[in-house]
């Protein structure tokens, strides 16, 4: 799972060449047997609750 600050911190992240050539070398190849599920979800977080 991974986390992101914010939806334009994530947006960064797809855009850099850092990720695009990452994917870039696998085109082409099968799924790692060791992959069984990629799902992408969007949540926003509204309030952060804190203990007292």
């Amino acid at each position: 799972m991974v986390r992101w600050e914010s939806e334009e911190h994530w947006k960064q992240w797809e855009k850099s060449e850092a990720h695009i050539v990452s994917h870039k070398g696998k085109i082409g190849n099968p799924k790692p047997e060791y992959i069984v599920n990629i799902e992408v979800g969007k949540y926003e977080v509204n309030t952060v609750k804190k203990n007292n």
